[in-house]
């Protein structure tokens, strides 16, 4: 997903959710681990 986010013009040093297995969890990390607590992107990947 990196390569793709990269792909369409997304800073390659944003932050990536390294653990993201879920989306609810990465919300919950993005605030407790990587500090962010505002005006966040969340960007998922279909389910195949």
């Amino acid at each position: 997903m990196k390569n793709e986010l990269i792909k369409y013009g997304v800073p390659e040093e944003k932050n990536l959710d390294y653990a993201g297995f879920r989306t609810y969890d990465s919300v919950i990390r993005m605030n407790k681990i990587f500090g962010q607590t505002n005006r966040n992107k969340i960007i998922n990947s279909k389910i195949k």
